[in-house]
Parts: structure tokens; sequence; C-alpha cells
């Protein structure tokens, strides 16, 4: 799939703008207000294109049991800046990774700010940030998803609402126990070959050595007793 994202140019007749499918861009980010809440489906990788899952049932088991990848669909609305100013009708194409940051969220009338950042491996990953939430009656209701993304795999038949097949990462709220004791409490940890006054007189005993002097042990440590 194309990640660049292509806005439409305005008809100079009617004003219209085609209906067209909105990745995340590689670069830059985007914004865009949710007009429903997205929806999935299966893809299967065939001959280096990716092939929209009809349903188990309809799918060539060879097909069906090779690369599949999940991905996601929404109605939403694109804000165009400068020179236009204006909010055009998209589909946003959802990942696994953007379906995880919507959380419980992804609902009507959610504006986000959408973009990419490294992710594992060095790979660009869908990121974004709640904006705010906008009155759902206000909202248009004419923008239909399947058209488009049946033209997009040239499939007429799509079994929709399939669910991601990974499960979401947890997200774990910090501690506030105890923190630990010495110099790692503000991040500085000793180097590995640090030993303990202690220690260092043990050694130097099963050689027949005295204990170390306090400036002796300074100097070892670089003053510190």
């Amino acid at each position: 799939m194309p990640k660049k994202v292509r806005r439409p140019s305005t008809d100079p007749v009617n004003g219209s703008v085609p209906l067209e499918l909105c990745p995340v861009p590689e670069t830059g980010s985007i914004t865009v207000c949710l007009l429903s809440a997205y929806s999935g489906i299966l893809t299967h990788r065939v001959r280096n294109r990716p092939l929209a899952c009809p349903g188990v049932e309809e799918c060539p088991q060879p097909i069906h049991r090779g690369v599949t990848i999940w991905k996601g669909y929404a109605a939403a609305q694109l804000w165009r800046p400068e020179p236009h100013r204006d909010w055009i009708a998209v589909v946003l194409e959802v990942t696994e990774r953007l379906a995880e940051v919507f959380g419980q969220k992804g609902q009507r009338g959610e504006v986000w700010e959408l973009y990419r950042q490294p992710g594992r491996y060095s790979r660009p990953e869908c990121a974004g940030r709640f904006v705010e939430h906008r009155d759902t009656e206000a909202l248009r209701t004419d923008v239909r998803i399947e058209p488009v993304v049946e033209r997009v795999y040239r499939a007429r038949v799509i079994q929709w609402d399939c669910q991601p097949l990974f499960k979401p990462r947890p997200q774990l709220a910090p501690s506030a126990d105890r923190p630990p004791p010495g110099p790692a409490a503000n991040g500085k940890h000793p180097s590995p070959d640090r030993i303990t006054r202690q220690q260092f007189n043990e050694i130097r005993a099963l050689t027949g050595k005295p204990p170390v002097t306090d400036a002796e042990w300074a100097a070892r440590n670089g003053g510190a007793k």
C-alpha cells in the first residue's frame, strides 16, 4: 500500500473531492476527525500483491494459511491546511500499531494527529496524539468505506469486522516503590569491577596482606572512603 498521503484536488465544476484511501504518511503528520470506528479485514500476499480475504470458507486454504496481515479502515475527515483550510472525506487506513494507539478510543467524533516514528528494527510505525472530541451530531454521515476498500483490493467479497491478529501491548503505570540504594537511585551505576572494602580486604587476607588503610582505599577509589 502507498504510504504517501494523496490529497485529491477539488473538482473545479462542482467543488467535490473524490473519496480516497488515506494511510498515515511516512513523513510529516496529518490531522483527522473520525466519522466511524474502524473495521478490520485480513489480507494475504499473493504474487507480491495484497489480497483481501473473503473469509475462511471462500478463501483457498493454501492462501489462507500463508502470510496474513490485518488492516483496519475507518470513515474520517482529513484536514487540509492552506490554501484550502477545509475537511475532506477519506477512508483512513489503520494498522495494528495504530489500532493499539487508539486503544479504547478510535470512535466517531475524535480528532487525532497521526504520524510515524521509529519502531522495532528502526522501522517506522504509526503513532498519534488525541486532540479533542467533537459533537457527533454535527458530523457528516455519508462516507462509506466498503466501496473504496473493494476498489483498492479489486475484490467484491471481503470479510469485515476481523479482529487484529495480535493482542495489544500491556500499558502499565510506573511504580512509586522505594528507590534502590546508592548511586543507582540517580541513574549512576558503579563500574562492574567495583568491589566493597570488606571484599577487597578478604582478598588481601588470602595472600597474607594486612587490611587496606584509609589512604590506600581512597587512592584506589578516586578519593572515596
